[in-house]
């Protein structure tokens, strides 16, 4: 049983159902289920669908968490002949509605609050995954020619664009990245995010085709280094992908079973990815979402680590890269850098419901003698190296990439518009945290209005926004500094943004010296000297894994254990810090209390 273009991932998962029933398919925190049970329960679902009228090119949401019910549903629409489209509980439910409703989708998968209010909202029938009929119903299946799956992209337009990928790419990609990955029954991958995130489609669907076990983590776990590494040698796991931001936390870790790392989704350090490299095999992989998933793979030795950047490698199988340097498709010189533009089977068919996009994106292949045949261009930027891997080096417009997640910043100036209380918005990337990049937006008031504030701003985009959209900080401006040639100066901005903040409250100081040093701590991770002990860590751009940076440190330098969580609930000043180590170090060392969950309030900033 072997993936390609001419296959359909469910039939290959089916195939497992039979030969090796009672192999574990799916492993999650709530329930295990081998790959008869799977099978069973996504025909079962597959049924439900169909009586709802789904089939070839009929698009179906899924708003589930992250557990082996997401698993079923998506494999329940490919039985029925659908395209699944993700819908991630955790987004703004303005962004879920606006995704549910653009993608026309007849019917929605899940359950709880958020998807029972979509299914509202959006006028569809909610059908939980456990859902099964009396009907008989049947109709045609799915042709490797119909649509697979519509993800949502962030959109230069300033709404979320979906890209249609049919499952002959699907089959392309798993054939072509499967070897390098090294799935397969009796081995196991640990799938670390969300279904809207499309590295999700390939350790999934490369995991299930193969006959492998795939291991679905927490958010929690993954925001966690600890609890991440735990669960990695906990469950024995095989195979990993994630972004080069999750990578950097578990460097100093060891993983016996840990045979490969996979990396993708932003630009990998040459140091962090040749440690894993001396240690594991590592694999740094490159592709937008409308090439589906992957274009080309580059596999790391130690030796790499003195390289300016890691290559993006060779193309995969049934995939062609070109570098081109003008935008009638001339090819650039042999080392010279340009637009990379991708070809082959690869592909996707284009931006839903977006003709004029589609258009402008995907071109006619100047270099294949196959009639129809497009490239895709990335406005990415890179040259070819002497020894022909593909070398990447930046973006040619103001798309971005940000913890893995692809990120087009003129989406967020326009949310930003949006508040009556804002004139005018930019928003800029600056390298002012540990991890790197930063969103940083700035903001105008509008003349004659109420008061604005950051936290006013924040909370208005955590409507609209996921969270790794939201900027880390907001700087509010009396007027945008100019180039000579009148346009905004960004160098300018940038500095403002990395200098001290205006604030409407005195800077309290540290009065111990537990205080002293956990505000040295967050000053070092947050890359921000002007902070007091009563700042909050989030409206100072922190996130989850600035936060978990903190909690390693703290048991670096204190000798103390602490949860993620005791950062989130009570430490989320460096005086509320303080008294859980303080109290942890009288306890014996160990700040654990029971895991419960905590819901994290939308992130606010500091008013500028």
């Amino acid at each position: 049983m072997r993936s390609g273009p001419g296959t359909l991932a469910h039939e290959l998962v089916a195939g497992w159902a039979r030969e090796r029933p009672d192999a574990v398919a799916v492993s999650s925190e709530r329930r295990s289920l081998t790959y008869a049970q799977l099978d069973h329960r996504a025909d079962r679902l597959a049924a439900a669908l169909r009586a709802h009228g789904v089939g070839p090119e009929t698009r179906v949401g899924i708003c589930l968490p992250r557990t082996a019910d997401w698993i079923t549903a998506l494999l329940a629409v490919f039985k029925a002949g659908g395209a699944y489209v993700p819908l991630d509980p955790e987004y703004p439910p303005a962004r879920l509605e606006y995704m549910l409703a653009d993608s026309a989708a007849t019917v929605l998968v899940g359950t709880g609050p958020t998807a029972e209010h979509l299914a509202g909202a959006c006028d569809v029938p909610l059908l939980a995954p456990d859902a099964e009929t009396a009907s008989s119903a049947t109709g045609p299946g799915a042709h490797p020619d119909n649509l697979a799956y519509v993800i949502y992209t962030s959109g230069s337009t300033g709404r979320p664009k979906g890209v249609q990928v049919t499952h002959a790419s699907l089959g392309n990609m798993l054939a072509g990245l499967t070897p390098a990955l090294e799935v397969g029954p009796g081995r196991r991958t640990l799938q670390c995010v969300s279904f809207s995130f499309d590295i999700s489609v390939f350790d999934t669907l490369a995991t299930l085709t193969n006959g492998g076990t795939l291991v679905i983590a927490t958010k929690e776990e993954v925001a966690s280094p600890e609890r991440l590494a735990d669960r990695l040698r906990g469950e024995r796991i095989h195979t990993v992908a994630l972004p080069p931001s999750v990578l950097a936390t578990l460097v100093d870790q060891e993983f016996p079973d840990l045979a490969v790392v996979g990396s993708g989704g932003e630009a990998c350090p040459p140091k962090l990815a040749a440690s894993f490299a001396a240690r594991h095999r590592f694999v740094n992989g490159y592709g937008p979402t409308e090439t589906t998933v992957a274009a080309s793979l580059f596999e790391v030795t130690p030796e790499h680590g003195e390289l300016p950047s890691v290559p993006i490698g060779a193309p995969c199988a049934g995939v062609s890269l070109y570098v081109v340097d003008d935008p009638a498709g001339t090819a650039a010189p042999p080392g010279g850098t340009g637009e990379i533009c991708i070809g082959g089977a690869g592909v996707a068919r284009g931006y839903l419901g977006r003709p004029a996009l589609t258009a402008a994106a995907f071109v006619p292949d100047p270099f294949s003698g196959v009639p129809g045949s497009r490239l895709y261009r990335t406005g990415d930027l890179g040259r070819f190296l002497p020894d022909g891997a593909l070398e990447f080096s930046g973006r040619a417009d103001g798309q971005v990439k940000i913890r893995g997640h692809r990120i087009e910043l003129n989406e967020i100036r326009q949310a930003l518009e949006r508040h009556p209380r804002v004139s005018q918005a930019v928003v800029l990337v600056g390298e002012t945290g540990l991890l790197g990049g930063q969103i940083l937006a700035f903001v105008l008031p509008a003349s004659g209005q109420d008061a604005v504030t950051g936290g006013l701003l924040r909370r208005h985009l955590a409507d609209e926004l996921p969270d790794y959209m939201v900027p880390n900080s907001i700087t509010l401006v009396r007027e945008f500094p100019l180039t000579p040639n009148h346009k905004v100066d960004h160098a300018a901005l940038l500095a403002q943004g990395s200098g001290p903040r205006r604030r409407d409250v005195p800077v309290v100081a540290p009065r111990t010296p537990v205080e002293a040093d956990l505000l040295r701590i967050w000053q070092e991770v947050l890359g921000q000297p002007e902070i007091g002990i009563r700042d909050d860590f989030f409206e100072l751009g922190g996130h989850s894994l600035l936060a978990a940076q903190v909690v390693a440190r703290i048991e670096k330098a204190h000798g103390v254990q602490l949860r993620l969580e005791t950062l989130l609930a009570q430490g989320r000043t460096v005086e509320g810090l303080a008294d859980a180590v303080s109290r942890a170090a009288a306890g014996g060392g160990t700040g654990r209390p029971p895991i419960t969950r905590i819901p994290r309030p939308a992130r606010r900033t500091v008013p500028s």
